[in-house]
């Protein structure tokens, strides 16, 4: 089992839930596409590493990053920016392979959006593929092999990164 898969059973686990919420609790869309070997492990991998890099990102945007008077609080510290916030590893994720993938899959238009969208329903806000094909009016199994480009071209950016 993944690291992933241990921590979304582990979640539900956490939440106290019964067996038959549990089974009622909204899985996770990309572990789904990787148990059934709908993605290769690479792909997954890359996944992972774009929610990553996202949930970095969004880290110091939330309220909580920053008092709404915008003041220094007593402590002494001081509203960090997201790149600030990262750990050393997220930004080098960010800077070398993150960033040169959002520039090319950023170009590209699919549905009314660009690839990058499209990832990011799926890796970030987990849609199901059904349900970003509903959304932007695409042919019914057409999102999968747009997902596999664009998660292999991360891949590929990784391997050349390291």
């Amino acid at each position: 089992m993944t690291a992933r898969a241990e921590t979304v059973r582990a979640e539900h686990e956490d939440r106290g839930a019964t067996p038959e919420t549990a089974s009622k609790l909204r899985y996770d869309v990309v572990l789904r596409l990787y148990e059934r070997r709908r993605i290769t492990p690479e792909q997954y991998a890359a996944a992972e590493e774009i929610q990553i890099v996202w949930a970095a990102l969004c880290r110091g945007l939330y309220p909580s990053g920053r008092g709404f008077d915008g003041r220094v609080d007593e402590s002494g510290g001081t509203f960090l920016d997201p790149l600030d916030r990262m750990t050393v590893a997220e930004e080098r994720m960010l800077r070398l392979r993150y960033r040169p993938w959002m520039d090319d899959v950023g170009r590209i238009r699919v549905g009314g959006v660009t690839l990058l969208d499209i990832v990011l329903m799926l890796c970030v806000d987990n849609y199901s593929l059904r349900v970003i094909e509903t959304m932007l009016g695409l042919r019914h199994g057409c999102v999968l092999g747009y997902v596999r480009n664009a998660l292999g071209l991360y891949a590929m950016i990784a391997r050349k990164s390291i």
